[in-house]
């Protein structure tokens, strides 16, 4: 498909030397988290490992996070919540909005379909919104409150975000009613134990990544638009008749895997700011006839 598996899965921690845990703890303890970010030996092993052997992928995570941070901080606090969640995808996806695991998770915060559509988000054989960064981040900003609703703990609630409520509640239960995470890791799956410490592991050197001689992060929003389109509309097409290439629509929409617009109802497509009008016109002067070159049809039972 050209879509990029993603695998961030973290490796089991190592052996830490305690000089080496005692100064990253005193590293934490300069910064300024809204979560509850302990230092550990897991902990410190996983700064390690992302600063070592995972070095040049953190930084290509780091430079796709400053396209996409100042909207999911800006998400969070609209919803109340730690803005440090906003470093979430970078575990996720390296804060790639194209990722996807083996498990079919898909997108910047690698949702599962089932997951995606208990929020409303459209997963089909047209359109998958899970690609969408920006639909994504309002669903998974949502998720995570409902999470944190649920336990009423940070490190619960992520360890929730990654297997499933039901693992986490088994896990407490098995552990005889204990909500310490760090108590009861041991009886969640191996993934699970070790999503809480590499969050805080990568949250730690994101704060500062130039102490761990890492690029800083520069932050370069984008300016988006959205055009509402009525019915279904080829994006080549659009492309012919307009100023923007096909790619430039494509990559804009991603959530749009067919570079088609639904048939029925209507689609917020999104283009640069301050072109909604030029774009609009444009699709107007096409006529119905001629939007679409091509159509998807689902072959069903009988």
């Amino acid at each position: 498909t050209g879509e990029p598996e993603w695998e961030g899965v973290p490796p089991e921690p190592g052996p830490v030397a305690a000089e080496r845990v005692a100064e990253l703890t005193l590293i934490s303890r300069q910064a300024s988290f809204d979560l509850p970010v302990v230092m550990r030996s897991e902990v410190a092993s996983l700064v390690d490992f992302y600063t070592g052997p995972y070095r040049e992928r953190l930084i290509a995570a780091l430079e796709r996070a400053g396209r996409f941070l100042p909207f999911i901080r800006e998400e969070l606090a609209r919803a109340g919540l730690p803005l440090d969640l906003a470093f979430l995808p970078l575990i996720e996806s390296a804060f790639n909005p194209s990722a996807r695991s083996r498990a079919r998770a898909q997108g910047l915060w690698q949702f599962m379909a089932g997951t995606a559509r208990l929020y409303a988000l459209r997963c089909d054989g047209l359109i998958d919104e899970r690609n969408d960064p920006f639909l994504a981040t309002r669903v998974a900003v949502a998720h995570l409150a409902d999470l944190f609703a649920a336990f009423g703990d940070w490190e619960l609630a992520l360890a929730a975000y990654n297997s499933g409520a039901g693992r986490v509640e088994r896990a407490i239960r098995r552990s005889g009613g204990n909500r310490d995470f760090w108590q009861l890791r041991r009886h969640l799956p191996r993934e699970t134990r070790n999503y809480v410490p590499a969050m805080w592991a990568a949250l730690l050197v994101a704060k500062d990544p130039t102490r761990y001689g890492l690029p800083p992060i520069v932050e370069s929003p984008p300016c988006l638009g959205r055009v509402e389109v009525a019915g279904a509309l080829d994006l080549g097409v659009l492309a012919e008749h307009g100023p923007i290439p096909e790619e430039e629509l494509a990559a804009l929409n991603p959530a749009l895997t067919h570079r088609l617009t639904p048939a029925t109802g209507s689609y917020q497509l999104a283009v640069p700011c301050g072109r909604e009008t030029e774009v609009a016109e444009v699709i107007a002067a096409i006529p119905l006839t001629q939007r679409v070159r091509r159509f998807l049809h689902v072959v069903q039972r009988g």
